[in-house]
């Protein structure tokens, strides 16, 4: 789906738009979402990133996802110029920007890829904000983007929230995510995040993420609950014992779980190389993975996220 064709869509008689969800826990599901939350969503952004009437943006997202289609609603809704190009992995490998673009979202491996790419890096400084979404960034991916000077944020949102409804600016180096304008949060006793958004939901949404919050405009992601390993009665959050190996390793891997016939469940990693075992030096006993499994390749959703595939899965694919 093109910039013209989203256009299309908006402009149709109808008062919904449909869209697919990522994926990432499950089947992906199409949902509707109302023209009325839309216009809501994107107005709540192009105030945050103070996106004005003429300005250019990026296009280098699918649009047929929540995230590149939203992009293109706050061009339309806010009257901004659109520079369409082919979202691919480094999108800006063949083209030359010759006016200054205000605002690009882009996803890390995006950000990777440009980064690598001597002529994608000089287009990628003509653009004044990149907002960065869809996973996790890695240590190494923040410590290239300090050189660099773009200002980046980093987008915390579904598609059942319409797209980003909090966002940290990582060249301030912010730890917490900072709710839009109408957004607040709270955890229940396990945790888990509550979204209030009454412009874009029509009830609070429970979520499946793990975070801390400071009052209630400001929270840190820590992992998922459906990612949450039992092991032997002991909690484990797989996103914070990767964060802590991707201080030593920069290599692609993921943890998972396999069961255990005494411990019930048991991490394990899955990567594309054999891993030293100086990398899980700062783990503790509990958290170093038990085996390693070594495959040539990832599984992705439709929508490019990871799917956590247990050994066992990636054997029987």
């Amino acid at each position: 789906m093109s910039f013209s064709e989203v256009l299309q869509k908006w402009v149709s008689g109808e008062d919904f738009i449909e869209i697919k969800t990522s994926g990432s826990t499950g089947q992906p599901k199409t949902i509707r979402l109302s023209k009325s939350k839309i216009e809501a969503s994107a107005r709540m952004s192009l105030e945050y990133f103070d996106l004005k009437k003429g300005e250019q943006v990026l296009l280098a997202l699918p649009t047929n996802k929540i995230g590149g289609f939203m992009l293109a609603i706050r061009a339309i809704i806010g009257g901004l110029k659109v520079l369409e190009v082919v979202p691919k992995l480094n999108p800006l490998s063949e083209i030359v920007i010759k006016e200054e673009i205000a605002f690009c979202s882009l996803t890390p491996a995006q950000l990777n890829a440009i980064l690598i790419d001597e002529h994608a890096s000089t287009q990628l400084r003509k653009v004044k904000k990149v907002l960065l979404g869809g996973s996790d960034i890695s240590p190494h991916t923040l410590a290239q983007i300090e050189k660099l000077p773009n200002t980046f944020y980093h987008s915390y949102g579904m598609t059942e929230t319409i797209s980003h409804v909090a966002v940290k600016n990582l060249s301030e180096k912010q730890d917490f995510f900072h709710a839009l304008r109408g957004v607040s949060f709270a955890v229940q006793k396990d945790s888990r995040l509550f979204i209030h958004a009454s412009k874009i939901l029509d009830e609070p949404l429970l979520t499946n993420d793990l975070a801390i919050i400071e009052g209630s405009k400001k929270m840190k992601w820590i992992g998922r609950s459906d990612h949450v390993i039992n092991s032997g009665g002991v909690k484990l959050i797989v996103e914070e014992i990767e964060k802590k190996i991707r201080t030593h390793y920069p290599g692609e891997f993921y943890l998972t779980k396999e069961s255990h016939p005494i411990l019930g469940e048991q991490l394990v990693m899955v990567a594309k190389e054999n891993i030293a075992a100086e990398i899980f030096k700062s783990l503790s006993k509990l958290e170093i993975p038990k085996s390693i499994f070594v495959t040539s390749e990832f599984q992705y959703s439709e929508n490019g996220k990871l799917l956590r595939l247990s050994p066992q899965q990636l054997m029987e694919l």
